[in-house]
């Protein structure tokens, strides 16, 4: 946002969260993982909209007791996310030590000692803002990662703030790929989160969960092209405050020659480690998110993409993306 279009108004909001982040993260963390479990249950029941989504979403997945029991657990979850971000101010290493345990940490210093970088594919899953403060204070290692601009300007610098505390970069999807290129030359870790719905230009379609999703192609592409490893890393909310960081095995791309042909495969290959994670534990996905709403030419007209298809056949799926109305 230029300088000239942020507000009075937009003034005042980042002051009010500059104050108010200090003050809230002086409550004890583990009262105030509760008042955040609290707070996402109030928007639970307040946000009819993704509400709405949120069980739609899961019941076409994964059956109507499961969107029936999950649903306001997403949303606690979401509550406990915003509690950890007020709580990353505090963050030492010390404390990533008591409260962070990392599992698999082998796979990504095998994938670093090849010299070409990392690309970190995550997703939207428990409280993965923490996540690259937690490595970079644990390790020394920084973490770059890719995001998008929050809607709010206010919350968004307050965020980056944040997010950059210690050392991390945070990267607009948009402008991209010249500033991960250069990370990668230098052998560093990009974290992408490819777990979103995107907008035509942007995606290929691949199934997810049984349904065609639109998903960035980006992080095929830059694998592809630049051979570098990619390393699934996810977390998870183990109770009592604590959490897991999981680094699964670098992801064996496909590679056939045919470089469209191998971004779509490559796309739809990440996207079920994705969909894997999502399953294990679907009370810490993002299931108020649309995911499914950029839709194939032949489905614009449908269901605006509030619900999804069965168990997942794990079948890629090419063609153009369109977005319903």
């Amino acid at each position: 946002m230029a300088a000239d279009k942020y507000t009075a108004w937009d003034r005042l909001g980042e002051l009010v969260l500059r104050v108010a982040i200090p003050v809230v993260s002086l409550i004890p963390r583990r009262a105030g993982l509760k008042l955040g479990e609290l707070i996402g249950r109030a928007i639970y029941l307040i946000d009819a909209r993704h509400r709405r989504t949120a069980r739609t979403q899961i019941a076409a997945c994964l059956g109507e007791e499961q969107a029936r029991l999950l649903a306001p657990r997403v949303f606690e979850n979401l509550g406990r996310l915003i509690m950890e971000m007020f709580y990353m101010r505090r963050l030492s290493p010390a404390e990533v030590a008591r409260r962070v345990r990392f599992e698999g940490l082998d796979h990504l210093w095998e994938a670093l000692a090849k010299g070409r970088g990392c690309l970190l594919l995550t997703a939207h899953t428990g409280a993965f803002e923490l996540m690259p403060s937690a490595f970079s204070l644990a390790f020394g290692r920084r973490v770059n990662a890719v995001v998008r601009r929050m809607d709010w300007e206010p919350a968004h610098r307050t965020l980056v703030r944040l997010r950059e505390r210690f050392g991390n970069r945070s990267i607009l999807k948009g402008r991209a790929m010249r500033p991960i290129l250069r990370l990668l030359e230098s052998g560093e870790v990009v974290a992408v989160l490819p777990d979103q719905n995107v907008a035509a230009r942007e995606g290929v379609f691949v199934d997810f969960f049984g349904r065609p999703a639109c998903t960035n192609r980006g992080m095929a592409q830059m694998a592809l092209r630049f051979d570098t490893p990619v390393v699934p890393a996810f977390i998870r909310y183990e109770g009592a405050g604590r959490h897991v960081i999981e680094v699964q095995p670098g992801v064996r791309l496909t590679r056939s020659g045919d470089f469209p042909r191998d971004v779509l495969a490559n796309t739809a290959l990440f996207t079920q480690v994705v969909e894997g994670w999502v399953r294990r534990y679907p009370g810490e996905w993002f299931w108020m998110h649309r995911r499914w709403k950029t839709r194939p030419p032949e489905e614009a007209s449908g269901d605006g993409g509030t619900g999804c298809c069965g168990g997942g056949s794990g079948k890629e799926a090419g063609g153009a993306c369109s977005k319903a109305a």
